[in-house]
């Protein structure tokens, strides 16, 4: 090749580049890319990936644990009403009464708030129904 051949060569790869600068561009920085990041260790991503897995798997567990909870306190609190209205009832068909329906939402409100006090509740459900409380009547 002689070097009119080759200037003539180099002269169309140049037209050509000028043409399509962009194409030159976008090689040139996937070239780039792929040099800077070829650096690192090919399994950085799979561990990354990893990690992810298992930090939502944590986190499902802990959702799923904390709604087991969450159903259990309601279940508790359900069985507590239960026995609350059912103790209620009984007195009241003693002393020929009936329960009301106002009555039933406020024993329920108080179920909920008390939960975590038994005796509190047992206290307040006593006084406000006038049922006497073994409890008290045993001391």
């Amino acid at each position: 090749m002689t070097w009119l051949a080759a200037k003539h060569s180099l002269q169309k790869v140049w037209i050509w580049c000028t043409h399509h600068w962009k194409l030159v561009a976008l090689f040139a920085y996937t070239l780039l890319m792929w040099i800077v990041f070829r650096r690192g260790d090919s399994n950085t991503p799979r561990e990354v990936l990893e990690i992810r897995k298992e930090a939502h798997q944590k986190e499902m567990a802990a959702v799923t644990k904390a709604h087991e909870e969450e159903v259990k306190i309601r279940e508790e609190n359900l069985e507590s009403y239960q026995k609350t209205i059912t103790k209620i009832e009984k007195e009241y068909e003693k002393e020929e009464r009936t329960l009301t329906k106002d009555k039933r939402k406020r024993v329920k409100k108080l179920v909920e708030d008390y939960r975590e006090e038994p005796e509190k509740l047992t206290e307040i459900v006593s006084v406000m129904f006038g049922i006497r409380n073994e409890k008290n009547n045993n001391s």
